[in-house]
């Protein structure tokens, strides 16, 4: 039942935005190594529940991504760099990594070639 609770909350808090979720029973040395991971841009999630996850996840769809991470996802397809997307956006290039971080974690993957494969597999790529 426990499970249960946990994986209802976990996908909640995924769900409204939040960088990561820590259990109140980790001890004071986990939860370093978790806001660690959340400030590296990962979002931590026990391995009992990413397992549970891991078949239950509704695919990716448009509506969940800004405008901004459509036109990153764009601009990465097409090839540019880091420095030409944060210049076409007219914000920095840590700007523009933070938020590319922040876009790898709502999609559900690790980095650009994981996140551009998705992003055309899903059909979120203009042609």
């Amino acid at each position: 039942m426990a499970d249960a609770i946990d994986e209802i909350v976990v996908r909640a808090v995924m769900r409204s935005g939040a960088a990561g979720a820590i259990s109140p029973d980790v001890t004071v040395e986990e939860a370093r190594a978790i806001l660690s991971a959340v400030v590296a841009g990962y979002f931590p999630v026990p391995y009992h529940l990413a397992v549970a996850f891991a078949t239950r996840l509704e695919p990716l769809s448009a509506t969940v991504l800004t405008d901004r991470d459509r036109v990153i996802l764009e601009r990465l397809a097409r090839g540019d760099t880091i420095r030409v997307i944060a210049q076409r956006l007219g914000c920095s290039q840590r700007h523009t990594r933070r938020h590319l971080r922040i876009l790898w974690n709502k999609m559900g993957v690790s980095g650009r070639a994981q996140g551009l494969a998705a992003a055309a597999r899903q059909g979120l790529l203009n042609p």
